[in-house]
């Protein structure tokens, strides 16, 4: 009781010293919680800086032999007619959207994720490479760690060009370390920021290879593909030489089983159209096809789904096996 008697006595006698100390160390706490956050911000501005700029400057160090090397500075601009850059980087898996300049210099970086200097254009043959801040100036790559093999980044340049990038892998490096800059003789893409957060000791680095595009035929390679892969008409007269001369041949029936039953070529497989797409694992590839059916329909039917699916040596038997028998040429196993 003594003691809390003191403690009145003592703050009542120096309350106005007690609450102006108190007012300032307040004040002092209270900028300490503003600045501090500000300060941490720059120092790891500059420190993000200083790795994401470090691969300019060992760059333009590089004196490695080979006349076709290209050494730029970082200041360098490059001539662009196809309107490569600047381009739109977007990774729906971690919700980026960016706009990705030319350059990986201190100022272009503060505006956003910056094109490496040197590296292949986007679509290009080679490594292209993007450099973004991880923790600073709106953190462009700030999830960049969470992306897995198979997700996607989405490319489209100021040209209109629109590319598919997926992602392989990734690797925590050395901020000199210029392995990861190597050029690959096909288009792959480079995103590098800073790792771990808040430390930017190294640098993480995103692998990507480009989603292959399909190519576009011309007229002329649609025709010389058609007329390759088309289905050739057989005569029935050139289907009975093949079957009496001994020709590696298969000769297909599409009919149902009960025409089958009725009579069939000699040797046929007999395979009905409805069912030929789920048993053409049956059927060698490395050898000539010969499909008939009845009259024509089915067996022409049968020949195309022959051909979509990697047969290239496929003929279909005018006429079927009506106009087999108007021949007169036998039924089942021939006697020769």
């Amino acid at each position: 009781m003594k003691i809390l008697e003191k403690l009145k006595t003592f703050f009542f006698k120096h309350r106005r010293k007690i609450i102006r100390y108190s007012g300032i160390a307040l004040i002092v706490i209270g900028l300490v919680v503003i600045i501090y956050p500000l300060y941490t911000n720059f120092v790891m501005a500059r420190r993000e800086v200083s790795v994401l700029t470090a691969w300019g400057e060992a760059y333009v160090q590089d004196v490695s032999s080979g006349e076709d090397s290209i050494v730029l500075g970082r200041d360098t601009k490059l001539v662009d007619p196809e309107m490569k850059l600047p381009f739109r980087i977007s990774i729906p898996e971690i919700n980026l959207n960016w706009i990705v300049n030319e350059g990986t210099d201190y100022v272009t970086l503060r505006q956003g994720p910056g094109f490496f200097i040197g590296s292949a254009f986007p679509g290009g043959t080679g490594t292209c490479v993007v450099a973004g801040h991880r923790t600073t100036y709106g953190a462009p790559f700030n999830r960049l760690d969470e992306l897995e093999e198979g997700d996607e980044i989405f490319i489209e340049t100021f040209g209109n060009e629109k590319f598919t990038y997926i992602v392989t892998g990734q690797e925590s490096v050395y901020p000199d370390d210029l392995s990861v800059l190597e050029n690959t003789d096909y288009p792959s893409l480079v995103l590098s920021t800073c790792t771990p957060k808040y430390f930017a000791t190294r640098r993480l680095i995103i692998f990507a290879d480009i989603k292959e595009i399909p190519k576009v035929k011309t007229a002329e390679e649609e025709t010389q593909t058609e007329e390759i892969l088309s289905v050739e008409n057989i005569s029935v007269e050139e289907v009975y030489e093949i079957i009496t001369s001994s020709e590696d041949y298969i000769i297909l029936d599409v009919r149902t089983l009960e025409e089958f039953n009725q009579g069939h070529l000699e040797g046929a497989v007999h395979i009905p159209v409805d069912d030929l797409e789920g048993r053409l694992g049956e059927l060698p590839q490395d050898k000539p096809i010969i499909v008939y059916c009845k009259s024509g329909g089915r067996s022409k039917t049968a020949s195309n789904l022959l051909i979509e699916n990697g047969f290239t040596r496929v003929y279909d038997m005018s006429g079927g096996i009506l106009e087999w028998e108007q021949k007169g040429y036998p039924i089942g196993d021939l006697d020769l």
